[in-house]
């Protein structure tokens, strides 16, 4: 029964994450009908099993300690669905591959990428912890107003945040802020005030105090900076972050700085 239970929550939660894709990223969801049926799978499997060795570790005790305990562990499995499974998942579904096409710059990382082209996105990222599972995502609206030099470009910031294990620390962050929030509101709870009330408006402040976990995010967007302008050209490389922000070049963010901020540190460093 536990298992069932599981099972429809995940399911849930699944459909959810696909209905809000379709609403805010227009996936056309005919066309992706394979690809979310055996992403669904993966996807409710992981986070069934999260949970129920969450419940396991609890289970014949009451104490907060133990689901303090038990949490993290689960966000550790889970969170390996974003960084290892569905990269693979990726490279499965999209057949528009660019690997070959940026072969030369792939082989000079000396760790082992593949770059896909995603439809109805203007951004690129990278995804992975281990060999093997690295991933370039770069979106299909980026590629179509930028130049051959430009998308170059992009793709060694993404290579950089690879090569320079950047995606591990990002993951260690996220980890770190989860185990913040869980710890902070465990405290509240057992220590100062046992409120349901309490605990709703206490998790509503930690989530917006752990969200700027991810400050450090900038630093490493920095570093990234610095080795694609360095292959590319300091000035070519400015240009393409022009382009990148396009008429958002001041839009303050929590993970990434300023346009005018990465300029001027590749200007220092460069």
């Amino acid at each position: 029964m536990k298992i069932l239970i599981l099972i429809t929550i995940s399911t849930a939660l699944y459909i959810s994450s696909i209905l809000i894709s379709k609403v805010f990223y227009r996936t056309d969801l005919k066309q992706s009908l394979k690809e979310i049926i055996i992403s669904g799978v993966f996807f409710v499997a992981i986070f069934s099993f999260a949970f129920w060795v969450s419940f396991e570790l609890i289970k014949g005790r009451t104490s907060y300690y133990a689901l303090f305990l038990s949490l993290p562990i689960y966000f550790t499995i889970f969170s390996s669905y974003n960084y290892l499974v569905f990269p693979r998942l990726q490279y499965f579904f999209r057949k528009k591959s660019l690997t070959n096409e940026y072969d030369s710059f792939l082989s000079n990382a000396g760790i082992k990428v593949d770059v896909i082209k995603i439809e109805n996105l203007d951004n690129a990222c990278a995804m992975g912890l281990l060999n093997g599972t690295y991933t370039i995502l770069i979106g299909e609206k980026l590629i179509d107003r930028m130049t051959a030099t430009q998308i170059s470009g992009i793709i060694l910031h993404e290579i950089a945040h690879i090569k320079q294990n950047h995606l591990f620390v990002m993951w260690l962050i996220d980890l770190v802020a989860f185990y913040f929030f869980v710890g902070m509101l465990l405290l509240v709870k057992l220590y100062i005030i046992d409120s349901d009330v309490v605990t709703v408006i206490t998790s509503g402040i930690l989530g917006g105090v752990t969200y700027y976990f991810r400050f450090p995010v900038r630093y490493l967007e920095k570093q990234a900076d610095v080795y694609a302008a360095q292959h590319i050209g300091k000035e070519e490389y400015i240009s393409t972050l022009k382009v990148l922000y396009g008429d958002k070049k001041e839009r303050w963010s929590v993970d990434h700085p300023k346009l005018s901020n990465r300029i001027k540190n590749i200007e220092e460093k460069c």
